[in-house]
């Protein structure tokens, strides 16, 4: 049960998303989530292992690996709806009233 606990907590880890969200948008090439996670989970217990004097590194990886994965998963696909909402909003914005705009903010 105490795992599962854990699992939540790092799920909710905004450094822990902070990372992964870095990863996955920098990160361009195939497996981006299985990167991200990875990478947030080294950098995670990185951190902890500095952070604490009673903490080794790798005690939670599994857990923390698991939560990671999540992570990665749902911010990937939050990003990818992001991006064609707005792929979206343009193309459906004619090329005529673009420049109608630029034209009567420039004056």
């Amino acid at each position: 049960m105490e795992t599962l606990a854990f699992i939540v907590a790092a799920f909710l880890d905004p450094l822990q998303a902070g990372i992964v969200l870095a990863v996955l948008c920098l990160y361009q090439k195939p497996m981006p989530i299985l990167v991200a996670a990875l990478v947030a989970v080294v950098a995670s217990e990185t951190i902890m292992a500095f952070a604490g004097p009673g903490y080794l590194w790798g005690e939670l990886i599994a857990p923390r690996l698991m939560a990671s994965l999540l992570q990665a998963s749902t911010l990937y696909w939050v990003v990818r709806f992001v991006l064609h909402r707005r792929g979206h909003r343009d193309a459906a914005q004619p090329s005529g009233q673009k420049h109608r705009m630029t034209a009567a903010a420039s004056r």
